[in-house]
Protein backbone atom coordinates (compact mmCIF):
# COMPACT_ATOMS: atom_id res chain seq x y z
CA UNK A 1 0.00 0.00 0.00
CA UNK A 2 1.19 2.98 -0.70
CA UNK A 3 1.81 5.95 2.10
CA UNK A 4 0.32 8.96 2.04
CA UNK A 5 2.52 12.06 1.48
CA UNK A 6 2.06 13.52 5.48
CA UNK A 7 3.68 10.69 6.28
CA UNK A 8 6.40 10.77 4.84
CA UNK A 9 10.11 12.29 5.59
CA UNK A 10 11.28 15.01 4.30
CA UNK A 11 11.86 15.16 0.54
CA UNK A 12 15.48 15.30 -0.58
CA UNK A 13 15.14 18.86 -1.46
CA UNK A 14 14.16 20.26 2.16
CA UNK A 15 16.79 18.22 3.85
CA UNK A 16 19.38 19.82 1.36
CA UNK A 17 18.15 23.21 2.85
CA UNK A 18 18.26 22.13 6.41
CA UNK A 19 21.61 20.92 6.14
CA UNK A 20 23.03 24.08 4.66
CA UNK A 21 21.38 26.05 7.29
CA UNK A 22 22.94 24.33 10.23
CA UNK A 23 26.53 23.96 8.38
CA UNK A 24 29.03 24.78 10.87
CA UNK A 25 31.13 27.21 7.94
CA UNK A 26 27.57 29.37 8.02
CA UNK A 27 27.92 32.87 9.13
CA UNK A 28 25.40 33.95 11.64
CA UNK A 29 23.17 36.98 10.71
CA UNK A 30 24.70 39.93 11.44
CA UNK A 31 23.75 42.11 15.41
CA UNK A 32 21.74 44.38 16.24
CA UNK A 33 23.26 47.15 17.93
CA UNK A 34 21.72 45.99 21.21
CA UNK A 35 23.14 42.69 20.56
CA UNK A 36 26.55 43.68 19.63
CA UNK A 37 26.30 45.85 23.10
CA UNK A 38 25.48 42.58 25.32
CA UNK A 39 28.10 40.67 23.28
CA UNK A 40 30.76 42.80 23.92
CA UNK A 41 29.72 42.84 27.95
CA UNK A 42 29.85 39.15 27.71
CA UNK A 43 33.48 38.99 26.42
CA UNK A 44 34.62 41.58 28.74
CA UNK A 45 32.78 39.96 32.08
CA UNK A 46 34.62 36.15 31.02
CA UNK A 47 38.02 37.92 30.44
CA UNK A 48 37.47 39.24 33.84
CA UNK A 49 36.23 36.12 34.75
CA UNK A 50 39.06 34.16 33.52
CA UNK A 51 41.74 36.46 34.81
CA UNK A 52 44.72 34.51 37.02
CA UNK A 53 45.55 38.28 38.82
CA UNK A 54 42.44 38.91 40.13
CA UNK A 55 41.13 38.11 43.25
CA UNK A 56 37.55 36.68 43.77
CA UNK A 57 36.65 40.14 45.33
CA UNK A 58 38.11 41.99 42.69
CA UNK A 59 36.43 40.50 39.92
CA UNK A 60 32.95 40.80 41.27
CA UNK A 61 33.65 44.78 42.00
CA UNK A 62 35.02 44.88 38.13
CA UNK A 63 32.40 43.33 37.05
CA UNK A 64 29.41 45.54 38.73
CA UNK A 65 31.10 48.23 37.60
CA UNK A 66 31.19 47.21 34.37
CA UNK A 67 27.34 46.59 34.57
CA UNK A 68 26.76 49.60 36.25
CA UNK A 69 28.66 51.70 34.03
CA UNK A 70 25.85 53.09 31.52
CA UNK A 71 23.49 53.87 34.63
CA UNK A 72 27.10 55.52 36.46
CA UNK A 73 27.57 57.91 32.93
CA UNK A 74 23.74 58.81 32.61
CA UNK A 75 24.13 59.86 36.65
CA UNK A 76 27.09 62.02 36.08
CA UNK A 77 25.56 63.56 32.83
CA UNK A 78 22.09 64.00 34.92
CA UNK A 79 23.85 65.72 38.08
CA UNK A 80 26.24 68.08 36.09
CA UNK A 81 23.08 68.69 34.31
CA UNK A 82 21.25 69.70 37.47
CA UNK A 83 24.82 71.54 38.59
CA UNK A 84 24.24 73.81 36.06
CA UNK A 85 20.89 74.45 36.60
CA UNK A 86 21.06 74.90 40.02
CA UNK A 87 24.03 77.63 39.84
CA UNK A 88 22.12 79.57 37.62
CA UNK A 89 19.23 79.58 39.91
CA UNK A 90 21.42 80.77 42.50
CA UNK A 91 23.16 83.37 40.67
CA UNK A 92 20.08 85.28 39.92
CA UNK A 93 18.22 84.58 43.22
CA UNK A 94 18.44 87.72 45.10
CA UNK A 95 19.61 87.75 48.88
CA UNK A 96 19.60 90.11 51.38
CA UNK A 97 21.54 91.71 54.43
CA UNK A 98 18.69 92.82 55.94
CA UNK A 99 15.29 91.68 54.18
CA UNK A 100 13.25 94.44 56.06
CA UNK A 101 15.38 96.71 54.86
CA UNK A 102 15.89 95.30 51.82
CA UNK A 103 19.93 95.89 52.25
CA UNK A 104 21.67 93.47 49.63
CA UNK A 105 23.88 90.91 50.45
CA UNK A 106 23.77 88.01 53.02
CA UNK A 107 24.59 87.12 56.68
CA UNK A 108 27.90 88.29 56.31
CA UNK A 109 27.89 91.28 54.22
CA UNK A 110 26.48 94.34 52.66
CA UNK A 111 27.23 93.81 48.73
CA UNK A 112 25.34 94.14 45.85
CA UNK A 113 26.81 91.34 43.91
CA UNK A 114 27.60 87.64 43.95
CA UNK A 115 31.21 86.15 43.37
CA UNK A 116 31.87 83.20 41.77
CA UNK A 117 34.50 80.57 43.24
CA UNK A 118 37.16 80.14 41.22
CA UNK A 119 37.16 76.19 42.89
CA UNK A 120 34.18 74.91 42.02
CA UNK A 121 32.20 77.54 39.58
CA UNK A 122 29.46 77.77 42.05
CA UNK A 123 28.03 81.28 42.67
CA UNK A 124 27.99 82.49 46.18
CA UNK A 125 27.29 85.72 48.11
CA UNK A 126 30.34 85.52 50.06
CA UNK A 127 33.39 83.50 51.09
CA UNK A 128 31.30 82.20 54.32
CA UNK A 129 28.77 81.18 52.68
CA UNK A 130 30.48 78.77 50.57
CA UNK A 131 32.61 77.44 53.14
CA UNK A 132 29.49 76.97 55.32
CA UNK A 133 28.12 75.07 52.13
CA UNK A 134 31.06 73.40 50.66
CA UNK A 135 33.90 70.95 51.61
CA UNK A 136 36.79 73.17 50.97
CA UNK A 137 37.44 76.77 51.06
CA UNK A 138 37.14 79.97 49.12
CA UNK A 139 39.90 81.38 47.40
CA UNK A 140 39.67 85.04 47.66
CA UNK A 141 42.12 85.92 46.29
CA UNK A 142 41.51 84.06 42.84
CA UNK A 143 37.65 85.64 42.64
CA UNK A 144 37.76 87.10 39.22
CA UNK A 145 33.71 86.90 37.74
CA UNK A 146 30.31 88.79 39.90
CA UNK A 147 26.69 88.60 38.75
CA UNK A 148 25.29 92.21 39.85
CA UNK A 149 21.65 91.60 42.33
CA UNK A 150 19.76 94.29 40.38
CA UNK A 151 20.18 93.49 36.80
CA UNK A 152 21.99 89.92 36.60
CA UNK A 153 24.99 90.82 34.45
CA UNK A 154 28.00 88.50 34.60
CA UNK A 155 31.23 90.22 34.31
CA UNK A 156 35.07 90.93 35.99
CA UNK A 157 35.40 91.83 39.58
CA UNK A 158 34.59 95.62 40.21
CA UNK A 159 33.38 98.50 42.52
CA UNK A 160 30.78 99.34 39.96
CA UNK A 161 28.32 97.50 37.69
CA UNK A 162 29.52 97.45 34.07
CA UNK A 163 25.75 97.75 32.38
CA UNK A 164 25.11 100.68 31.27
CA UNK A 165 21.46 100.75 31.68
CA UNK A 166 22.51 99.73 35.44
CA UNK A 167 25.79 101.23 36.68
CA UNK A 168 24.84 100.23 40.63
CA UNK A 169 27.62 100.75 42.76
CA UNK A 170 28.44 97.42 44.19
CA UNK A 171 29.87 98.42 47.44
CA UNK A 172 31.24 101.26 49.14
CA UNK A 173 34.56 99.94 49.66
CA UNK A 174 36.27 97.96 47.01
CA UNK A 175 39.75 96.12 47.05
CA UNK A 176 40.96 94.98 44.54
CA UNK A 177 43.95 93.10 45.88
CA UNK A 178 41.81 90.82 48.36
CA UNK A 179 38.78 91.09 45.78
CA UNK A 180 36.61 92.10 48.69
CA UNK A 181 33.75 94.09 48.48
CA UNK A 182 31.74 95.78 51.46
CA UNK A 183 28.61 98.28 51.21
CA UNK A 184 28.86 98.83 55.22
CA UNK A 185 29.07 102.91 55.72
CA UNK A 186 29.06 102.54 59.31
CA UNK A 187 32.33 100.64 59.00
CA UNK A 188 35.56 101.38 58.55
CA UNK A 189 38.20 99.33 56.80
CA UNK A 190 41.48 99.68 55.23
CA UNK A 191 44.28 97.55 53.39
CA UNK A 192 47.53 96.25 55.18
CA UNK A 193 50.04 95.10 52.87
CA UNK A 194 51.78 93.43 54.95
CA UNK A 195 49.00 91.29 56.80
CA UNK A 196 48.01 91.12 52.89
CA UNK A 197 44.21 91.23 53.86
CA UNK A 198 41.92 93.84 54.57
CA UNK A 199 40.82 94.88 58.17
CA UNK A 200 38.14 96.34 60.26
CA UNK A 201 40.20 100.71 61.04
CA UNK A 202 40.14 103.77 59.65
CA UNK A 203 44.09 102.83 58.63
CA UNK A 204 47.59 102.36 59.00
CA UNK A 205 49.21 105.45 61.65
CA UNK A 206 45.52 106.25 61.87
CA UNK A 207 44.25 103.90 64.87
CA UNK A 208 46.21 100.75 63.93
CA UNK A 209 49.80 100.18 63.10
CA UNK A 210 51.15 96.84 62.00
CA UNK A 211 53.86 95.31 64.49
CA UNK A 212 56.56 93.49 62.42
CA UNK A 213 57.68 90.87 64.73
CA UNK A 214 53.95 90.14 65.89
CA UNK A 215 52.55 90.13 62.21
CA UNK A 216 49.88 91.78 63.03
CA UNK A 217 47.73 95.13 63.13
CA UNK A 218 47.36 96.61 66.65
CA UNK A 219 45.80 99.57 68.41
CA UNK A 220 47.97 102.40 68.09
CA UNK A 221 47.20 102.55 71.92
CA UNK A 222 49.33 99.06 72.24
CA UNK A 223 52.84 100.97 70.45
CA UNK A 224 54.67 99.41 73.78
CA UNK A 225 53.09 95.89 73.74
CA UNK A 226 55.02 92.41 74.87
CA UNK A 227 55.65 90.66 71.25
CA UNK A 228 54.88 87.13 70.71
CA UNK A 229 56.36 86.37 67.54
CA UNK A 230 53.21 85.30 65.20
CA UNK A 231 50.96 85.46 67.56
CA UNK A 232 47.66 86.25 66.13
CA UNK A 233 48.91 83.45 63.29
CA UNK A 234 47.03 81.24 65.64
CA UNK A 235 43.65 79.31 67.14
CA UNK A 236 41.82 81.37 69.93
CA UNK A 237 42.57 78.92 73.31
CA UNK A 238 39.26 79.17 73.92
CA UNK A 239 37.21 78.50 71.10
CA UNK A 240 39.84 77.15 68.28
CA UNK A 241 38.92 79.51 66.25
CA UNK A 242 41.54 80.63 63.88
CA UNK A 243 42.11 84.22 64.56
CA UNK A 244 44.48 85.89 61.55
CA UNK A 245 41.49 85.94 59.45
CA UNK A 246 38.47 86.18 61.62
CA UNK A 247 36.01 88.47 61.27
CA UNK A 248 35.05 88.36 64.74
CA UNK A 249 37.33 90.84 67.11
CA UNK A 250 40.41 89.86 68.39
CA UNK A 251 42.24 91.62 71.80
CA UNK A 252 45.76 91.01 72.58
CA UNK A 253 46.81 90.26 76.50
CA UNK A 254 49.20 91.97 78.54
CA UNK A 255 51.34 88.61 78.18
CA UNK A 256 51.24 89.15 74.25
CA UNK A 257 49.11 85.97 73.70
CA UNK A 258 45.48 86.58 71.93
CA UNK A 259 42.22 86.01 72.34
CA UNK A 260 38.56 86.74 70.99
CA UNK A 261 37.00 89.83 73.12
CA UNK A 262 33.82 87.13 72.79
CA UNK A 263 36.02 84.66 74.14
CA UNK A 264 37.66 86.74 76.66
CA UNK A 265 34.08 88.70 78.23
CA UNK A 266 33.19 84.98 78.91
CA UNK A 267 36.54 83.52 80.15
CA UNK A 268 37.12 85.69 82.31
CA UNK A 269 34.09 85.69 84.85
CA UNK A 270 35.30 82.42 86.38
CA UNK A 271 39.25 82.80 85.54
CA UNK A 272 42.32 85.26 85.37
CA UNK A 273 44.85 83.64 84.74
CA UNK A 274 46.01 83.13 80.41
CA UNK A 275 44.95 80.02 79.46
CA UNK A 276 48.22 79.45 77.59
CA UNK A 277 51.25 80.67 79.66
CA UNK A 278 49.19 81.27 83.35
CA UNK A 279 50.38 84.76 83.18
CA UNK A 280 47.53 87.33 84.95
CA UNK A 281 45.21 88.64 82.49
CA UNK A 282 45.29 92.01 84.18
CA UNK A 283 45.78 94.78 87.66
CA UNK A 284 45.18 91.83 89.99
CA UNK A 285 46.15 94.34 93.45
CA UNK A 286 42.70 95.10 94.75
CA UNK A 287 42.47 91.16 94.37
CA UNK A 288 45.65 90.24 96.07
CA UNK A 289 45.00 93.01 98.72
CA UNK A 290 42.16 91.19 99.73
CA UNK A 291 43.66 87.91 99.92
CA UNK A 292 46.06 89.65 102.23
CA UNK A 293 43.20 90.91 104.29
CA UNK A 294 41.90 87.38 104.74
CA UNK A 295 44.95 85.64 105.50
CA UNK A 296 45.88 88.38 108.37
CA UNK A 297 42.87 87.05 109.99
CA UNK A 298 43.52 83.60 109.41
CA UNK A 299 45.46 81.53 112.09
CA UNK A 300 46.95 78.11 110.78
CA UNK A 301 46.93 75.24 112.77
CA UNK A 302 49.96 74.10 115.57
CA UNK A 303 51.86 71.48 113.21
CA UNK A 304 51.61 73.46 110.13
CA UNK A 305 53.21 76.56 111.92
CA UNK A 306 57.08 76.01 111.18
CA UNK A 307 56.14 74.16 107.38
CA UNK A 308 57.75 76.51 104.43
CA UNK A 309 56.52 76.28 100.74
CA UNK A 310 58.28 76.26 97.49
CA UNK A 311 56.98 77.93 95.15
CA UNK A 312 57.13 79.02 91.14
CA UNK A 313 55.69 82.76 90.06
CA UNK A 314 53.86 82.70 86.98
CA UNK A 315 54.09 86.34 86.68
CA UNK A 316 57.73 86.85 87.43
CA UNK A 317 58.63 83.44 86.32
CA UNK A 318 61.11 82.96 89.57
CA UNK A 319 61.09 80.73 92.89
CA UNK A 320 60.27 81.77 96.35
CA UNK A 321 60.43 80.21 99.81
CA UNK A 322 57.02 81.37 101.90
CA UNK A 323 54.86 80.33 104.95
CA UNK A 324 52.82 76.97 104.31
CA UNK A 325 48.89 77.60 103.29
CA UNK A 326 46.46 75.25 102.41
CA UNK A 327 45.16 77.54 99.06
CA UNK A 328 47.32 80.98 98.73
CA UNK A 329 51.02 81.59 98.47
CA UNK A 330 52.13 84.70 97.92
CA UNK A 331 55.55 85.52 96.05
CA UNK A 332 58.26 86.72 97.98
CA UNK A 333 59.47 89.25 95.49
CA UNK A 334 59.16 92.64 96.43
CA UNK A 335 58.59 93.61 92.59
CA UNK A 336 56.32 91.24 92.26
CA UNK A 337 54.21 90.31 95.62
CA UNK A 338 51.37 88.06 93.38
CA UNK A 339 49.28 85.16 94.26
CA UNK A 340 49.53 83.34 90.78
CA UNK A 341 52.00 81.22 92.25
CA UNK A 342 52.44 77.34 91.76
CA UNK A 343 53.39 75.22 94.81
CA UNK A 344 56.49 73.16 93.91
CA UNK A 345 57.53 71.60 97.51
CA UNK A 346 56.43 71.59 101.05
CA UNK A 347 58.99 71.17 103.95
CA UNK A 348 59.81 72.24 107.15
CA UNK A 349 62.49 74.71 108.35
CA UNK A 350 64.82 71.67 109.72
CA UNK A 351 65.21 70.79 106.33
CA UNK A 352 67.33 74.00 105.36
CA UNK A 353 65.81 73.74 101.41
CA UNK A 354 67.11 76.55 99.22
CA UNK A 355 64.27 77.51 96.99
CA UNK A 356 65.12 80.66 95.17
CA UNK A 357 66.21 82.16 92.12
CA UNK A 358 64.88 82.36 88.37
CA UNK A 359 63.80 79.55 86.43
CA UNK A 360 66.39 78.08 84.46
CA UNK A 361 65.16 77.16 80.71
CA UNK A 362 66.21 75.09 78.17
CA UNK A 363 65.29 75.41 73.95
CA UNK A 364 65.82 72.88 71.53
CA UNK A 365 67.06 73.67 68.41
Amino acid sequence: MLRSPDRHGPCPDQNSDQRQEIRPTALPAPLSGAEATQALLKAKIREIQSSPVLTPKQKAESVQNLMMKDWNDAKSKLGAVKTECNAEVERKRVSFHDEAKTILGCSHYQRKCKLLGKCCGKWYSCRFCHDDNEDHAFDRYATESVSCLKCDTVQPISKTCMNEDCKCEFGRYYCEVCRFIDDDHNKDIYHCDKCKICRIGKGLDIDYFHCDRCNACMSITLKKHKCVERSLESDCPICHAYMFTSTTPVMFLPCGHCMHVSCYEEYTLTNYICPLCSKSLGDMELYFASIDELLERERMPTEYQDCKSLIYCSDCERKSTTKFHFIYHKCQYEDCMSYNTKLLRQFKDSDNQVACGPVSQTHTL
